[in-house]
This record gives C-alpha cells, structure tokens and sequence, in this order.
C-alpha cells in the first residue's frame, strides 16, 4: 500500500483560507494609504493611474484588493509546494520538504519516531532522517503501521544526549565544527536541500544534529550528539 502524509485537511484549510484574506485586507489598506497620500494636496498629485482621486474610492480599492488576493493565493500555493510530505511505501519512505528530499530503503530503518521531529533511525542509533512533524500524526500513523513498519516511537530515545553547539566545544574537530556552521547558515537562510546534504555528511561522521525551535517553529539553535562513526556508515547510502 501506498499513501502520501501531509499536514492535516484542517492546518490546509485554515492557510488556503486565510492568506488570501489577509492578502485582500492588506490590499484594502495599502489602497487606502495610496489615496491619503494622492489626497495630500502639496504632493501635487490629482489621482493614481486615472483612479484613486478621493479616499474611499471603489475602483482602486477593488483593484489592490484583487491583487492582493491573488498574491494570497500564490503565497499559499508556495507554502504547500514547500511542506513536508512523507510517501509511504513498503519498500522505502521518501521525505520531501522545501528543495531536500531523502529516500530510505525499509531494509535500513530500524524505527521511526513520532514526535516533534519525524526521526527515522537506522543501526544503533544512527538517525537515516530527522525533518520537523508538520504532518498530519494519526494519519502518518496508520501509513505506517499499513506498510508494516515497526517499532513506532512516540519520543526521541536520545533526546538527552544532544549537546548546544558552542564555539568551545573540544569533542567536535575543526571540520565537524565548519559542517555545523554551513549547516546552521542553509538553515536559517533556507536553503533546506544544501542542510540536508550537510547533515548527511555530518552523520557520515558519526555527528547527528537537530535543531531546536522556538515559538513559530523558527530554528533557535542547532544540537549535536556523537556515535562511532561505525554505526552511521548508512547516512550516506541514503537521501537523492
């Protein structure tokens, strides 16, 4: 059985609803701005393109109105383009968010962890992905538990073993330290794809990273834990 998990029908609804109203609104007050300003007499302006020539006036209003609406619609479409989806399959999982994606052959996923993080693991701890839970829980759990996947965690089990990157931290090497700092830069400009790769490449060290959020679900900071570099010998063999 195949399925593809995304955010719920309900956090879809409420962006596809309210970016093109908060578009509209704010179309509706940017026209009003531009006919108080066309209104101010020592501008020496009588209109704004044949419309606009007294505040209140209908035409430009709807006109702004309807762009702004438009653009509500494209920025909602973006959104969804970019969110995470998870397809489900017997044979693999595939992770695709903003320009990453990470494909995962099921012989290699040892758990996966439902939380606050979609973390996949692989041998003895090793983590294949870990991407921020924007989808819809119960029914990325019931493609999970379909396609035969299992164990099914509902936390992190080594949650308490990651550390905040600091400039003075000695147990990482000058390269794990650059691997980090690129990543916590692709991140914070979003550029998700260039993150992913880092991330691999820092897993292929034995280094699993995550990030920590804050309200909004900005990334705060990064926090790193270490394996034997043994036991992340697969980071690298998955993710296109």
């Amino acid at each position: 059985m195949e399925r593809t998990v995304r955010a719920s029908r309900a956090h879809r609804l409420v962006a596809a609803t309210t970016m093109p109203i908060a578009g509209a609104v704010l179309g509706a007050l940017t026209a009003l701005a531009l006919e108080v300003i066309a209104s101010r007499r020592w501008l020496g302006l009588t209109n704004i393109a044949g419309w606009g020539t007294y505040v209140g006036e209908p035409v430009l209003i709807a006109i702004v109105v309807v762009a702004g609406t438009l653009g509500g619609i494209a920025f909602a479409a973006a959104m969804f383009g970019e969110a995470l989806r998870l397809h489900v399959t017997p044979h693999q999982l595939t992770l695709i968010w903003d320009d990453a994606r990470t494909v995962i052959p099921a012989p290699q996923i040892s758990a996966i962890s439902v939380c606050e993080d979609v973390i996949i693991f692989g041998p003895r701890g090793s983590e294949l992905a870990r991407v921020r839970n924007d989808l819809d829980r119960a029914d990325l759990l019931t493609a999970l538990d379909d396609a035969g996947y299992a164990p099914i965690l509902y936390h992190d089990p080594h949650e308490f073993e990651f550390t905040t990157l600091t400039p003075a931290d000695t147990a990482l090497s000058d390269d794990a330290h650059k691997l980090l700092a690129a990543r916590g830069h692709a991140v914070a400009t979003g550029a998700h794809g260039d993150a992913e790769l880092l991330r691999r490449r820092l897993a292929s060290l034995g280094i699993m990273v995550r990030d920590v959020h804050r309200r909004g679900r900005r990334p705060l900071t990064q926090q790193w834990r270490v394996i034997h570099p043994a036991d992340s010998t697969l980071a690298l063999a998955v993710g296109s």
